[in-house]
């Protein structure tokens, strides 16, 4: 399916406009833009019209493309003559930032750009920092304690990105993250990419009137309704036995009951396994072998087990029942892979539960339509 000519949240999406940009540093990278991810798409071009940007992401997305979505842009706006530090980014681990500075130094290495990883020694980084860095990356404690001990001139900083803020912003960064915007003396471009919501905390404190780009793959989402937990079980053998699918994700939030629903499906004949928060590591690896192999068909499991997971190509998820976070829904369904096959996500809806799923519509800006005899087809 092309990508040439999407829309999310009434940012036009084509791949000529991004192509047709004068962009010296892309010039340098047109590897990179050959086949852009869909975020790039998205980001590259709402960055370099210099507003601030929040770009959510499905979980589960490549941290490289993310990387690649803001790291172009930024290559552009350096002033490659001013040694002085012009960008910061801050993500969730040193090791992140890390991956970062060499993403960038590769983007970046025909022009000759500096990027600088904090360390765990301020000291030692204003050491290292004399001979100048236009771009700096770490986390919020380790940019900030760096920014503090050099005389670095924070004038020149005009891009402030947090990679993956979700994680980067729950670890108690968020003070740090505050002093070190404080510390900028003119108001810096915010770019923020996370898997989850922004909250109005951090936008407030941060951004002025933010572009608000949502990134969600191409596939087809829908719901059943049901009256009980009794018919969600009938619904659910129903779907797995019928469906063409060939590797099915069930979500259910009970961890007492997972392996409660993997024995109906068994009993009715399907190849069924269970994860959960105590499922031992050897067994968990197992389980998910197994599952990517093709050799189990479903595999049921709790909230964020799977993040981060490699569980190959998944063509259909099942929601049993709705997260009792609305954000995770998000997660839930990443894992249906869109770029390549049309996949399907399938919530079990009790009257009960319709009003939390017309708040995940919100949340989406979706409208997930009631499913009918004619989705089967969809999954093949």
């Amino acid at each position: 399916m092309g990508m040439s000519n999407r829309k999310h949240n009434n940012l036009s999406v084509n791949l000529a406009t991004i192509h047709s940009l004068s962009l010296s540093p892309l010039d340098l990278v047109t590897t990179s833009l050959k086949h852009p991810s869909i975020t790039q798409q998205c980001a590259i071009g709402a960055i370099l019209k210099d507003q601030d940007v929040i770009i959510q992401t499905q979980s589960g997305t490549d941290k490289a493309d993310n990387a690649t979505a803001y790291s172009i842009p930024v290559l552009q706006k350096l002033d490659i003559s001013n040694k002085q530090c012009q960008a910061l980014i801050l993500t969730s681990t040193p090791e992140r930032a890390r991956e970062i500075q060499g993403h960038i130094l590769g983007l970046g290495k025909l022009m000759m750009v500096k990027c600088f990883s904090c360390g765990s020694q301020a000291k030692q980084d204003a050491n290292d920092l004399k001979e100048g860095s236009q771009i700096i990356t770490g986390t919020p404690g380790r940019v900030l304690g760096t920014v503090t001990v050099t005389n670095l001139k924070k004038a020149s900083i005009k891009m402030f990105i947090v990679d993956q803020s979700d994680e980067s912003l729950s670890k108690g960064a968020w003070a740090a993250m505050i002093t070190l915007f404080q510390l900028i003396p003119k108001k810096p471009q915010v770019v923020i990419l996370s898997s989850t919501i922004v909250s109005q905390e951090v936008t407030s404190k941060i951004m002025h009137e933010p572009m608000h780009i949502v990134v969600i793959k191409d596939f087809k989402q829908f719901y059943v309704a049901v009256q009980n937990e009794e018919h969600k079980v009938d619904a659910l053998n129903n779907l797995c036995q019928t469906m063409p699918a060939t590797h099915i994700v069930v979500f259910y939030h009970d961890q007492e009951k997972v392996g409660w629903l993997k024995e109906k499906l068994i009993a009715n004949n399907l190849t069924a396994s269970a994860i959960h928060g105590n499922t031992p590591q050897d067994q968990r690896d197992s389980i998910l072998k197994a599952f990517s192999s093709g050799s189990l068909r479903v595999l049921i499991s709790t909230d964020l087990q799977l993040q981060n997971a490699d569980v190959g190509y998944v063509s259909l998820v099942i929601n049993y029942d709705l997260p009792a976070k609305k954000e995770n829904y998000r997660r839930r369904i990443a894992l249906v892979d869109g770029f390549v096959h049309e996949g399907v996500a399938i919530n079990l809806v009790t009257k009960e539960e319709m009003p939390k799923l017309k708040e995940i519509e919100k949340l989406c800006s979706t409208q997930i339509p009631e499913m009918s005899v004619e989705v089967y087809s969809l999954t093949e």
